[in-house]
């Protein structure tokens, strides 16, 4: 794929997908958004991230990078469908002038991993009234300023953590299969196109969950009314259990908790495990035919040879990453006033395809996914 960028979801940074906040909304529905790579103009029109972004930290991104994240933004926002959009996708321009035209600011960060984090920042954004969003004093309002939402991407953490997760994870399928040592699974061990799947449902899920956060949204773990605990499948997944609950001025708008918002703490591990399950519905014949499969192994065998059994349920899903439908029914009621629909008001446990969903990863050996 000559994937140069990639933005990754082992820890979400943003305050604020079927919860948001009515003040956080923007009151004009065209949002003008560019590409920012120079630290001495961002701190400029954005004070309070003095020191928060170093100058060889900052780049544009390369044109078919660029392409990508406007065509997945520019595909799930749009007046008729969501009541607001996002244009431009360009480098900011240098006029002072034009630049009062924005909105919406977009950094390219090639910050290094954080060492010996368990939750590693791979995109960031700065809402109105957020710590990182400039609210600007009598003064500034008389002489003009105005209020951005930044939005970081951190590409090089995806590339190095979700493909050395999901590596990690095929490894973990062929030992689990062959009592503790690694076995030849054919295909499987062709592992590159699987990578780069992984890696593209991280940059989409990482780039619709920022967008999300810029258009008011937040985090499902915040609700109120959010589960107590998780499924065992998202079991260590639930990184901002430090961050308080939104009480006043949040809005759930009638939904139920949603387990599968790319604003949930588990979004990163649930596509993980879809593409998974597909890879062994895909690889079925040599999993359970042709490999020979030790004693220790035959119980993860059994439990795979079920999984089995929903291949053709998986088979016919569409594993495009987007906003559920209850994220939707969070954006359309700020921004369009509609109430949500039927299958927004469904908790994912009485659906019967997020149930499936469900029924599936409690299926996969913990030792598969567990990393």
């Amino acid at each position: 794929m000559g994937i140069s960028w990639i933005v990754a979801i082992l820890g979400w940074s943003a305050s604020l997908a079927s919860v948001g906040l009515a003040s956080h909304k923007w009151k004009h529905r065209h949002l003008q958004t560019c590409w920012l790579d120079d630290v001495a103009v961002l701190e400029q029109l954005v004070p309070r991230m003095q020191g928060q972004v170093l100058q060889n930290q900052l780049a544009l991104p390369i044109e078919s990078d660029r392409r990508l994240v406007q065509t997945t933004i520019e595909s799930a926002y749009s007046i008729g469908q969501t009541g607001i959009e996002f244009q431009g996708f360009l480098p900011c321009p240098k006029d002072e002038q034009a630049l009062r035209k924005v909105s919406v600011l977009l950094l390219w960060r090639s910050d290094p991993l954080e060492p010996e984090s368990r939750s590693q920042t791979v995109g960031r954004t700065s809402m109105i009234g957020s710590p990182y969003s400039y609210t600007p004093s009598w003064n500034e309002l008389w002489t003009g300023s105005k209020r951005y939402s930044v939005v970081s991407i951190f590409p090089n953490r995806i590339q190095t953590i979700m493909s050395r997760n999901m590596r990690e994870t095929l490894e973990d399928l062929k030992r689990v299969l062959g009592g503790g040592h690694p076995i030849y699974l054919g295909a499987l061990d062709d592992q590159e196109k699987i990578v780069d799947a992984a890696v593209l449902d991280a940059l989409v899920n990482s780039l619709l969950h920022e967008f999300g956060h810029v258009v008011g949204l937040g985090h499902e773990r915040q609700r109120k009314d959010s589960p107590a605990s998780m499924p065992k499948f998202c079991a260590g997944m639930n990184f901002n259990e430090t961050e308080a609950k939104y009480d006043q001025g949040a809005d759930t708008f009638h939904t139920q908790p949603d387990l599968f918002s790319v604003l949930d703490d588990c979004a990163d591990r649930i596509l993980s495990l879809k593409r998974l399950a597909k890879t062994i519905c895909e690889n079925r014949e040599r999993l359970f035919e042709l490999t020979p499969i030790s004693r220790d192994g035959l119980p993860a065998l059994r439990a795979y040879r079920s999984l089995s059994e929903r291949c053709p349920f998986i088979r016919g899903q569409d594993l495009r990453v987007t906003y559920s439908e209850r994220d939707l029914a969070g954006i359309r009621a700020l921004y369009l006033g509609n109430g949500p629909q039927t299958p927004a008001q469904v908790d994912y446990r009485n659906n019967p395809s997020e149930q499936l969903w469900s029924e599936v990863f409690e299926g996969i050996p913990t030792a598969a996914y567990l990393n």
